[in-house]
């Protein structure tokens, strides 16, 4: 799981959004559920969730956006700057933390080596389920049970 944490306002988190994050889900990970990407606004308290709906359209992002400002979000990974992203293993646990953007291709190995080996395999055809999907619903009921909001649009 990616996880980005950003405000609006955040000239170089908007870079990296449209520049790095956006073509590198839509090029890579869009149709596979073994990835996931989330982005958390921290740094606004006065944005509303039209206004949070307006900026992920404008800089296409397709996957969830969590209102995150005013939780303890960016306290239970360590955020102290924005952009920040974190890279959180199948386990759950941090696996890789960087202030600023890496570069796509720099975030695309990460992700890779963290899967190739981690990822349950299938015999014979059968679908696997992952259980990130358990990890991203904890977090977004936890940040829902905290005065957050959760916007997603899958493009």
């Amino acid at each position: 799981m990616v996880l980005d944490f950003f405000a609006s306002w955040c000239g170089p988190c908007k870079v990296a959004i449209q520049e790095e994050l956006a073509p590198l889900w839509s090029q890579h990970y869009e149709d596979n559920s073994n990835v996931v990407f989330l982005s958390i606004d921290i740094g606004e308290k006065e944005i509303t969730s039209q206004e949070l709906k307006n900026f992920a359209d404008a800089y296409n992002i397709g996957w969830p956006v969590l209102m995150g400002s005013g939780t303890s979000a960016a306290d239970k990974y360590g955020v102290k700057a924005i952009p920040t992203l974190v890279i959180v293993g199948p386990e759950g646990k941090i696996r890789e933390k960087h202030v600023g953007s890496p570069s796509s291709s720099v975030l695309r190995e990460k992700i890779n080596d963290l899967t190739e080996g981690d990822l349950p395999t299938s015999t014979e055809g059968e679908e696997v389920s992952f259980p990130i999907t358990w990890t991203i619903l904890a977090i977004c009921l936890g940040i829902l049970a905290i005065g957050g909001t959760v916007y997603w649009q899958k493009k």
